[in-house]
């Protein structure tokens, strides 16, 4: 059974008056979880579908598995929808790697996607991640001025995600 298949046969439980999820990875949303939250309004009307980062370079270092192209497709889908779902993200300012250039592509993705909430935080390494032996060469003070920025950039669009039921 896949996942759509799961929350559909969830949304069609007699009683069941709300259905809230988290994906945790852009690779596992597919159009058909968009077209299950379309049929069944006791599923929440939001998506939380991390990016980590607007540049296909920094996923690339982040061995993430997709490219900006590709996540864009799937937010594509959430924005042809028939019923407005609203959509919140991750993002991780400062990787290893992230040029002045990749951090704007993150920040022109704010402006075209207009998430409606953004939880932003500074690279920091983490044990058992392909990151721990990279050089983390940006310091914490550009860490710190790309974060306030990406905030700032994500302020103009955020919302409160809903739930209707």
């Amino acid at each position: 059974m896949s996942f759509a298949q799961l929350l559909n046969a969830v949304g069609e439980i007699a009683g069941v008056k709300r259905v809230r999820f988290t994906t945790s990875h852009p690779r596992d949303f597919t159009r058909d979880i968009v077209e299950v939250i379309e049929a069944n309004p006791n599923l929440c009307d939001h998506v939380h579908l991390p990016v980590q980062s607007g540049s296909s370079h920094v996923l690339k270092l982040m061995q993430r598995e997709y490219t900006r192209e590709q996540y864009l497709e799937r937010i594509a889908w959430m924005k042809a929808s028939r019923r407005p779902i609203s959509i919140t993200t991750d993002v991780i300012v400062g990787f290893p790697g992230e040029t002045a250039e990749d951090f704007e592509r993150t920040l022109s993705l704010l402006d075209e996607v207009h998430y409606d909430g953004v939880f932003a935080f500074k690279y920091s390494p983490r044990p058992n991640t392909p990151a721990l032996s990279m050089i983390d060469s940006i310091s914490e003070e550009e860490k710190s001025r790309r974060l306030e920025s990406l905030w700032s950039t994500s302020e103009r669009y955020r919302r409160l995600a809903t739930c209707d039921t």
